[in-house]
């Protein structure tokens, strides 16, 4: 699926959720998608993104800017938009076929430092993508 809004996403997530227990998996950290339902607590969810803050400052205590982060698996971006927020430039990884797509647009309309993969990690595909500058996949 291809998005042309945020407000399509959110349509979309309410109409036909891509969760059997919610909206969505995990929270979508933009303020558009707070009213969406997680189907993992979403106050656990924050709970462990404060804890890995809080570890991330002990262990870089320049904080992330300019920092560079892999995640793989990123559902719909928690983590990864969470990262970028504080600078860090993320490359992310998710083959799903809802979350992909919806953390792909969400990478390139918030204009975060976000290299977004709808496909699954592979150490080959990420060499390649390091030497390449990183395309879109």
């Amino acid at each position: 699926m291809h998005y042309s809004s945020v407000k399509e996403i959110v349509a979309h997530l309410e109409a036909e959720p891509a969760e059997s227990g919610g909206n969505i998996y995990h929270p979508i950290p933009f303020p558009e998608f707070a009213h969406l339902k997680s189907s993992s607590d979403a106050d656990q969810v924050r709970a462990k993104w404060e804890m890995i803050q809080n570890g991330l400052h002990l262990a870089l205590p320049g904080g992330m800017a300019g920092r560079t982060v892999l995640d793989v698996g990123a559902n719909c971006g928690f983590y990864t938009f969470s990262l970028a927020q504080q600078g860090a430039k993320v490359t992310a990884f998710e083959p799903h076929s809802r979350y992909g797509p919806i953390g792909q647009f969400l990478a390139a309309e918030k204009k975060l430092p976000v290299d977004w993969h709808c496909a699954a990690f592979s150490r080959v595909l990420s060499l390649l993508c390091v030497l390449s500058g990183s395309p879109r996949m």
